[in-house]
């Protein structure tokens, strides 16, 4: 399930977790799990969170509105 998570994030630039979970059939709990093993594993880091659009470096690229309140995670590159 991992790999469908990155994959979907791979093809999102703005990724709504809650779209996520209802494409991928992920549960609340799964997805907990599948976040923590992502930081874990080096793949994403949480960026943080602000309900300020402006101070948002994605605010003009970014058409979801209604989660420029929710926490930002970036996919890093592969590790080589």
């Amino acid at each position: 399930m991992i790999e469908k998570v990155l994959e979907y994030i791979k093809n999102h630039e703005i990724v709504d977790i809650k779209k996520l979970k209802k494409d991928l059939n992920i549960s609340d709990e799964e997805w907990d799990l599948i976040l923590l093993q992502l930081q874990d594993l080096g793949y994403i880091v949480e960026k943080g969170s602000s309900n300020q659009c402006n101070l948002c470096s994605y605010s003009k690229i970014c058409s979801q509105g209604c989660l420029k309140s929710e926490t930002l995670f970036l996919l890093l590159p592969p590790k080589d």
